[in-house]
């Protein structure tokens, strides 16, 4: 039962960070389109959809493990954990700082408060 609540929690820790992310892109999307950047605004639909493509690609994988009919123990739960979840942290990181710099970009340049 140990593995398996390892796995939820990230699970659920990593769909919090999308959501996030998600929100802070398209924070980043209506600064863009308020203030007429629509380069800020096309990067900003470009990371949600970067965002949305690696939430899928795990999503793909985690669904193909859980119902794949192979013996299942341990080992192979870990397999997966450490194939996907760093990927995604590395992904979410990049695309934190990614929209911090849009936002500072459409604040600077047009001096709208935060």
């Amino acid at each position: 039962m140990g593995p398996q609540i390892l796995l939820m929690t990230t699970a659920f820790i990593m769909a919090v960070l999308a959501l996030l992310l998600l929100g802070r892109f398209l924070v980043c999307l209506v600064a863009g389109i308020r203030t007429h950047s629509f380069a800020v605004s096309a990067l900003a639909a470009a990371g949600i959809l970067v965002l949305l493509g690696t939430v899928a690609a795990i999503a793909a994988v985690w669904f193909a493990y859980a119902v794949a009919h192979t013996g299942k123990d341990a080992g192979t739960d870990f397999l997966v954990f450490a194939s996907t979840v760093p990927a995604f942290f590395f992904v979410a990181a990049c695309l934190w700082y990614f929209s911090g710099r849009l936002r500072k970009g459409v604040d600077s340049k047009n001096h709208l408060p935060r």
